[in-house]
């Protein structure tokens, strides 16, 4: 079976190609309909922001694992982290959910935080997670 590490890595990767074919089919609606000088809707900054993305830490346990990413959202100096929840299928590894780090209160889990309510992470895309 791969390693987590080699799994988000593949996966990291096959990303930023999907993004780059996704930006390319768009090309010709572009041209169409915007000058070469207007950026709304054209995702300027996507292909950069997920090239950059970085596995910062890995947890592993029984149910599967834990990859903690970050990555700069240009064109702001902002660093984003992302916590993806993995889960094995047959002998391979899958994405269960995906978390983002609190905007508000930095991840630092502040209970008065209106956001997250002092979890660090908000935005569980997975069922049966709270």
């Amino acid at each position: 079976m791969q390693s987590v590490d080699e799994f988000m890595r593949t996966f990291l990767n096959a990303r930023v190609a999907e993004e780059e074919r996704e930006q390319a089919s768009r090309a010709p609606f572009r041209r169409l309909f915007y000058t070469d000088d207007c950026h709304w809707d054209s995702r300027l900054y996507t292909l950069d922001m997920l090239k950059g993305e970085r596995i910062i830490s890995i947890q592993s346990s029984v149910a599967g694992a834990s990859v903690v990413t970050e990555l700069k959202a240009p064109p702001l100096p902002t660093v984003q982290r992302f916590r993806y929840h993995l889960k094995t299928s047959g002998n391979n590894w899958l994405i269960g959910g995906v978390e983002r780090q609190c905007p508000v209160c930095n991840g630092e889990g502040d209970e008065g935080c209106v956001v997250c309510k002092g979890k660090h992470w908000m935005g569980i895309l997975e069922k049966g997670r709270s």
